[in-house]
């Protein structure tokens, strides 16, 4: 399970997220909805240790034990940022390898070959990250989030630049993460996708919590309409 207790990071012309409060249960799929400067990409950045905020705290509980910070524990989280990261420099097999490194599990080449092809990178993974389209470097930058057994998942907007292949595919991958226990937080502008993924939807304004819906008895387009645009 993962609380969030009056996290708040707030730039000098005012933007950013919180305070806010939340608790998400274990294997909940949590859509995270609002307009640009809502505080999605802030919020997301402080669970994954990018953006240090300055109150408030996160638990993670797990079966085995209790972590209380001001980010989720490197060990137990997938992230994938907005704004591209991978090292242009790099193939997708060098990017895959250095990121389970540098997360203290390293894996083989094979086994970064077959995460790989996984994620349907197969064709280009001795290839230059630089001469790469968007959307094949989005699947080379999902296949780094799920590495290893993150006992959570931040994805910041992971559709951008996907095929519909690519789509249906992370789609099924989120929906077996959740079988796993995994708990996913996800933030896109698509919102049909987070109807079909969410267990719930969660909406920011201005950094804030404004509204909450389960996907089960209203789209999130409807209560999105409601909330900005009435």
């Amino acid at each position: 399970m993962l609380t969030i207790s009056d996290l708040t990071k707030r730039y000098r012309n005012g933007r950013g997220f919180g305070a806010v409060s939340m608790r998400i249960e274990t294997g909940e799929i949590v859509g995270i909805v609002g307009p640009n400067g809502a505080g999605k990409t802030t919020f997301f950045s402080i669970l994954a240790g990018i953006t240090t905020p300055q109150s408030g705290t996160i638990t993670l509980a797990t079966d085995n034990e209790t972590h209380t910070d001001v980010r989720i524990p490197s060990e137990h989280v997938g992230f994938l940022p907005e704004i591209p990261f991978l090292q242009r420099a790099f193939t997708p097999l060098e990017a895959v390898q250095f990121d389970a490194a540098m997360r203290g599990e390293p894996i083989s080449k094979s086994k970064a070959k077959e995460h790989l092809v996984a994620f349907g990178a197969q064709a280009y993974m001795n290839r230059p990250i630089r001469t790469l389209s968007q959307g094949q470097s989005k699947r080379v930058e999902l296949a780094c989030a799920f590495l290893g057994s993150p006992t959570t998942l931040v994805l910041d907007e992971p559709l951008n630049g996907l095929d519909i292949q690519s789509v249906i595919n992370l789609r099924e991958k989120i929906i077996a993460e959740k079988e796993h226990g995994t708990t996913v937080l996800i933030s896109s502008h698509i919102l049909t996708f987070i109807d079909e993924v969410a267990d719930r939807i969660v909406f920011l304004n201005d950094g804030h919590i404004v509204g909450e819906v389960d996907p089960r008895e209203q789209e999130a387009e409807a209560a999105y309409r409601a909330l900005f645009l009435s």
